[in-house]
């Protein structure tokens, strides 16, 4: 039987490229997990403004079991503190208890949006656009949130499936998957100089819409560099 952790699907979560970074992406953590098909995939999404889409466009980052390095990726205590107005937007209400999940990939994250071969800002989401840009292109991940989200046995669950996150593969495997296109990676965001608008100021993306079913600021290459909230 697969299991989404937490039951309702998504966890409020923000996202980090290092463990003591104040630049994190505000996001939805969705865990799915089968113990009997040792099968696991983590996700990160969210939704931002995209340049020739008029609606908020769905991003999806995949980290699927068998990308993940065993006894490097773990569930820990908060590794970083958060500011009083992001906790407020990460926690439930009543007591909570932050845990940082931290994900060592293999390779490069699959990335799911629109189906265009490149995505690329509006200005008003450029922020959040290389944010986001750089966690796709990271190799480790820290994702904080709140553990009382889950109950007493998803926490069961999830503590077990990154126990033997090396024992796990893909849900995003087999015939049915075998027929779809491969999602692309990092490479899918349109470098900075080919977007003709100027250096952000620094400032926190914090708007996000919920799917139902994105840090360091070291941007590689030809993207930007950018310094964002906290």
């Amino acid at each position: 039987m697969a299991y989404k952790l937490p039951r309702k699907g998504i966890v409020d979560a923000l996202a980090y490229c290092t463990p003591n970074s104040v630049s994190p992406l505000f996001c939805s953590l969705v865990v799915k997990y089968s113990k009997d098909h040792k099968q696991a995939t983590i996700s990160l999404r969210l939704s931002i403004p995209i340049s020739g889409f008029d609606p908020e466009q769905s991003i999806t980052l995949y980290y699927d079991a068998n990308n993940l390095v065993p006894g490097e990726t773990s569930l820990g205590s908060a590794a970083v503190l958060p500011s009083q107005d992001q906790l407020r937007k990460i926690v439930q209400q009543g007591k909570c208890e932050l845990k940082t999940l931290s994900l060592v990939l293999r390779n490069h994250c699959s990335v799911e949006g629109p189906s265009v071969k490149k995505i690329a800002p509006k200005k008003s989401s450029e922020s959040c656009f290389y944010l986001l840009a750089d966690l796709a292109q990271a190799t480790t991940v820290y994702i904080l949130f709140d553990y009382n989200s889950f109950s007493k046995d998803e926490q069961a669950r999830f503590e077990h499936c990154i126990e033997h996150i090396g024992d796990l593969t893909s849900f995003r495997v087999g015939s049915d998957y075998a027929k779809r296109p491969k999602l692309p990676d990092w490479t899918i965001f349109r470098p900075a100089e080919e977007v003709d608008f100027e250096q952000p100021p620094p400032y926190a993306c914090t708007s996000r819409k919920r799917s139902k079913d994105g840090e360091s600021t070291r941007l590689h290459g030809s993207f930007i560099r950018l310094t964002a909230f906290l």
